[in-house]
């Protein structure tokens, strides 16, 4: 949820820091596989280079 939000705020050329709390990322489930830990909060660089229609 948290990412979706985030790129929804963004302009084409623009660079964001997006930190994701744990309760908009995978919450207390984490990934399962245990990649990412139940209640761990992501962080991610995003530039949004370009936005093409769905087709």
């Amino acid at each position: 949820r948290g990412w979706t939000e985030g790129v929804g705020l963004m302009r084409t050329g623009e660079t964001f820091e997006f930190l994701i709390p744990a309760e908009l990322a995978y919450g207390s489930r984490g990934t399962g596989g245990g990649e990412i830990p139940p209640n761990s909060a992501l962080r991610f660089t995003v530039e949004l280079l370009e936005v093409r229609p769905a087709a």
